[in-house]
């Protein structure tokens, strides 16, 4: 805190924030790299017999709702607060979705850091969502595995019964807890086709990334309320109360379909990619035999925010 304070009051002293990122990565990004990974989708899809009914996005996301509490004590300006009511931080928890192109979507998971399921939360089964106990709240390797083999897949097979000729696809993110032999094995012996999205592109690639999830947690933080003082009770009793109504917001059939369309995953087309990725130019120059990556996005916004000396460097970098 003391060195962004020192930079941000110095007339001397400027700091040009970038997001430093793998040669691997940000080749992930070029016009032929995406076309041929569509390329290779659509080969699976027609190659499989594969329709909409038969193609999955797998994904997890972390709900971090501290941001919310904190605004929440910020906003009673007539009342004088002690220390002791500001809410401190919130335990880390996990939601797991599985939605389909055609529109459905299958049972959902919350992770949460405890032992057993807290009694606040048995509201949220009668919504399709089932509470998993995690040691950190995040998604690891046995609870991944767990969830696929025992609910994901029975879910599946029961549904559209994949075949040698008619398979399924699954869609997920690199995440290393993806990266499990045993749901390879397990995947392969129900004609289940396990295929990765481009690394760092999945908010451009993956329907959940995309649209859905920013549609959940949107609605979380407008509708999530935590009584003062704060309590974890009252915190779960909110987020058991909000959580629903997010869910059933962000998985519409609508929302999941218009998901899978501006991501070209279903209808498959890589134009809408492609498009947004010439709207969004990288630009790279070398600084100190090290390469730096700025974007006209969220880079530049940084720059704006932090140091105008250097934006105007970016600002001319860019222009020529």
């Amino acid at each position: 805190m003391y060195a962004y304070k020192l930079l941000k009051r110095s007339e001397i002293i400027h700091a040009a924030l970038s997001k430093p990122i793998e040669l691997s990565k940000i080749a992930a990004q070029s016009p032929e790299n995406v076309r041929q990974w569509f390329g290779e989708l659509s080969e699976i899809i027609s190659r499989n017999n594969i329709d909409s009914s038969r193609i999955f996005d797998i994904v997890e996301s972390s709900l971090n709702l501290s941001e919310c509490t904190s605004k929440l004590v910020d906003c009673l300006k007539n009342q004088i607060l002690p220390a002791s009511t500001a809410p401190p931080k919130v335990p880390n928890s996990t939601l797991c979705l599985y939605v389909c192109a055609d529109g459905s979507s299958l049972q959902r998971f919350l992770l949460w850091p405890m032992k057993s399921s807290p009694q606040e939360f048995s509201s949220l089964y009668a919504f399709d969502i089932k509470v998993l106990p995690s040691s950190s709240g995040w998604i690891t390797k046995e609870i991944f595995k767990n969830i696929m083999i025992n609910y994901w897949t029975p879910a599946i097979v029961s549904k559209v019964e994949p075949t040698t000729t008619h398979k399924v696809l699954f869609l997920m993110n690199n995440h290393v807890t993806h990266s499990d032999d045993c749901v390879a094995d397990f995947a392969e012996k129900f004609n289940i086709i396990l295929k990765s999205f481009l690394p760092n592109m999945t908010h451009l690639l993956q329907p959940c990334d995309s649209c859905i999830f920013s549609r959940m947690k949107a609605t979380l933080c407008n509708k999530f309320h935590v009584p003062i003082p704060f309590s974890i009770h009252s915190y779960r009793s909110s987020l058991a109360d909000t959580l629903p109504e997010a869910v059933v917001v962000a998985v519409k059939p609508s929302t999941i379909k218009a998901a899978f369309k501006k991501t070209g995953v279903w209808p498959v087309a890589a134009a809408p990619v492609l498009d947004r990725i010439s709207g969004s130019p990288i630009h790279i120059h070398k600084c100190n035999s090290e390469t730096s990556v700025y974007s006209q996005d969220w880079r530049e916004e940084l720059f704006v925010n932090y140091s105008p000396h250097r934006n105007k460097q970016l600002s001319s970098v860019q222009s020529s």
